[in-house]
């Protein structure tokens, strides 16, 4: 079945879906984002994130990749759609990886490295007075994130000592931050609303990605 059937099927034909899917029902991309943000449902509301983001793209000429992000978006909207709630983490991860190769698509970097630096920065604040602090995130993104380790010593100079380690349970738009005082663990909402943030200002970035790309 074509993708874009059955994201209908499962929303309806005047869903939120429908509209954000097809420009000529929805006047401005910013009333698509008002759709985005007026979905209760975290599923459907991150499934949204990816096809505005699809939008987007097409909008922008990038457009690598995109059909196969449609087709995983679909595949994954159809275990929300039968229901079975052992699947229920497992498909929200899958969502959550489907946006993160859209915003790449979208305004060329990923949110890992710096945009994850400065979640991680966010998250840091119940932390703040720490001198040591130890970041844990996905073994795709421990790389990357020793490698901008200096945004985040930039930001705290009072920590001592950052500590990075990976765990693969974590997705990769998860982390954890711990100190000999606390925890705390990036939500699937916070990370949402940090693609959200990418996705706003994302026109005004995306001409100029593309023209360093030339």
């Amino acid at each position: 079945m074509d993708e874009t059937v059955l994201l209908l099927s499962h929303f309806g034909n005047a869903s939120p879906v429908r509209k954000v899917l097809f420009p000529d029902e929805v006047e401005h991309l910013e009333q698509a984002k008002e759709i985005v943000l007026s979905a209760s449902d975290m599923a459907c509301r991150m499934l949204l994130c990816v096809l505005l983001s699809i939008r987007l793209s097409q909008e922008t000429a990038h457009q690598e990749g995109l059909e196969s992000g449609r087709a995983e978006a679909a595949a994954l909207l159809k275990k929300i759609r039968n229901n079975n709630i052992r699947h229920l983490e497992e498909t929200k991860a899958g969502i959550a990886g489907i946006i993160a190769e859209a915003v790449h698509h979208l305004i060329g970097i990923y949110p890992p490295g710096e945009q994850m630096a400065g979640h991680i920065s966010r998250l840091l604040a119940p932390l703040q007075d720490q001198e040591r602090l130890l970041i844990t995130v996905s073994p795709e993104n421990e790389q990357g994130l020793r490698e901008r380790i200096n945004l985040l010593v930039d930001s705290y100079p009072h920590v001592k000592r950052f500590d990075i380690a990976s765990d693969p349970a974590l997705s990769d738009v998860e982390c954890i931050v711990e100190s000999p005082v606390g925890r705390v663990t990036s939500s699937l909402q916070a990370q949402t609303s940090l693609i959200l943030e990418l996705l706003t200002d994302g026109q005004e970035r995306a001409p100029k990605r593309i023209a360093d790309d030339a």
